[in-house]
């Protein structure tokens, strides 16, 4: 493979902070009580970039459901600040999502509820849109 297509970002590790599932009711049909709020953080710790998402999902009256997964990641020393920038917000979120998605499907088939699978969120839009994950 030729090492123009290898990303100037790397991942080190990548682990779950936070897995709850806290039941409040009986299983309800609506599909509407579902909220979903994911927000996202970077931080950084010399030459490391940690990438924090965090996806608080409340089905009303049946259950509570928390996950929060990070990414350590490193960069080539010729990638500026400002491309890490975008790489961090942009593809180290995108990578992690999937993991969070799988973890949400797993959390949620319990016995007595339905399995709730995300859709497929496009990050880069988000950020161009301003939005906060």
């Amino acid at each position: 493979m030729s090492k123009d297509f290898l990303s100037k970002m790397t991942v080190f590790s990548i682990t779950f902070d936070e897995l709850s599932f806290i039941r409040r009711g009986l299983k309800n049909e609506s599909e509407a009580d579902v909220s979903l709020v994911v927000d996202t953080s970077v931080s950084q710790d010399e030459t490391l970039y940690k990438v924090t998402v965090k996806a608080k999902v409340v089905k009303e009256s049946e259950y509570d459901l928390m996950v929060s997964l990070s990414g350590i990641f490193m960069f080539d020393d010729s990638v500026s600040e400002d491309v890490r920038d975008v790489l961090l917000r942009n593809n180290a979120v995108a990578i992690l999502m999937p993991y969070v998605r799988s973890q949400i499907a797993i959390l949620t088939a319990q016995p007595d509820t339905d399995s709730l699978i995300l859709p497929v969120l496009d990050i880069a839009k988000m950020v161009e849109q301003g939005l906060t994950l």
